[in-house]
């Protein structure tokens, strides 16, 4: 008997509502009853959305792992798709048994090699979550299949999932950027918003740089595996800033992984802000992600001459709504952080695509 047959205890979904059913797989659906076992993966650990989860209800725990060779070794050789799927294969307690079983482990000649990266990084009080772990942060999860199975973490994991305004931008800023993104970033964190960013040099690095110096707290993920992150901003102190990397320790960096970053910072957030970019280059892909993940967009009213200008004249044309962060009043402040609250407190569903796992089962 296999591992997965061993370990089956499949518990049921419901749905509740016509809607809910069309919501929830994404296609027009009749109410009903689906009792099929659920993979791991699409657990949200959201109690509020639209299924619900009984008889019975798998066991939800705050998990964080030490890391270690093994782990390390089974993420650099499967890689992230191959790893959900594993974790797909068994339901939310079953795949913890599975995973704890290869953290507790003992090392075999392959993973020797990767122990000592282990050590230096769990010595730095780096820690690993899985996406089975309540503290996997929830908006990741509308990333669906692209969600990283496993974050590198460092620094407090309930910032993970406090909620956050991502400040984006040109790596070569002019005086009106920089200022926008400081601007937007202290006024942000004085509402108790989070910053969130991806630690690139500029626009990036103002804004962490800003949001830390208002004593506030900021969430970076870079696009680098975690031994090599190296903070592009000073000053901040270890209770401010929560670093988590999704790229397996020890991986050399690839263009890939700037996009990946890309995707989780506009997930994480609540809205984004452009602080000033031109017509080419990351900023944009992540406005793109922004947009497709129904995120609202802002972006800095630049004057006539300004060197991004017409870039910014395009975003506007795009439907992204531009603030006057120079108006006195704060009026833009309100504008941004109203409609990050909704966002955050009406979110959009987590609609897992069943039909890739279950082709044939699923029918309502």
């Amino acid at each position: 008997m296999t591992t997965a047959a061993r370990l089956a205890a499949p518990y049921r979904i419901r749905l509740t509502a016509a809607v809910e059913a069309t919501a929830f797989f994404g296609r027009a659906g009749k109410p009903g009853r689906c009792e099929k076992e659920l993979p791991a993966c699409f657990y949200t650990g959201q109690v509020s959305l639209i299924y619900e989860i009984s008889s019975p209800r798998p066991e939800v725990k705050s998990v964080s792992h030490e890391i270690n060779g093994r782990l390390i070794q089974l993420h650099r050789r499967w890689g992230d798709a191959r790893l959900l799927r594993w974790l797909g294969r068994f339901s939310v307690g079953q795949a913890r048994e599975a995973l704890d079983e290869i953290l507790h482990s003992e090392p075999n000649a392959e993973s020797l090699k990767f122990e000592r990266l282990a050590s230096e990084l769990s010595n730095r009080g780096t820690f690993v979550l899985s996406i089975l772990d309540l503290d996997y942060p929830v908006n990741l999860r509308v990333l669906e299949a692209d969600a990283p199975p496993l974050l590198y973490v460092s620094g407090d994991p309930d910032r993970l999932k406090a909620r956050s305004v991502a400040i984006i931008g040109t790596r070569r800023p002019s005086a009106a950027g920089r200022i926008a993104a400081r601007l937007v970033a202290a006024g942000a964190t004085g509402c108790n918003w989070t910053i969130v960013s991806g630690n690139a040099p500029g626009v990036d690095s103002h804004a962490h740089c800003a949001a830390v110096e208002s004593g506030g707290q900021t969430m970076v993920f870079p696009p680098v595996p975690l031994e090599q992150y190296k903070p592009s901003f000073r000053g901040a102190t270890a209770d401010q800033v929560t670093v988590a990397s999704p790229f397996a320790p020890g991986s050399s960096v690839a263009p890939w992984m700037f996009l990946r970053r890309n995707s989780l910072v506009a997930a994480h957030c609540s809205a984004g802000f452009v602080a000033e970019t031109g017509a080419k280059g990351g900023t944009l892909d992540t406005v793109k992600k922004l947009r497709k993940l129904r995120r609202e967009i802002f972006a800095t009213a630049l004057p006539d001459e300004a060197r991004y200008a017409n870039a910014h004249k395009l975003l506007a044309a795009g439907g992204v709504t531009m603030l006057d962060v120079a108006d006195q009043s704060d009026s833009w402040l309100t504008t941004l952080t109203a409609a990050a609250e909704d966002c955050w407190r009406h979110p959009l569903p987590c609609t897992p695509v069943l039909e890739d796992f279950f082709p044939e089962e699923i029918s309502l």
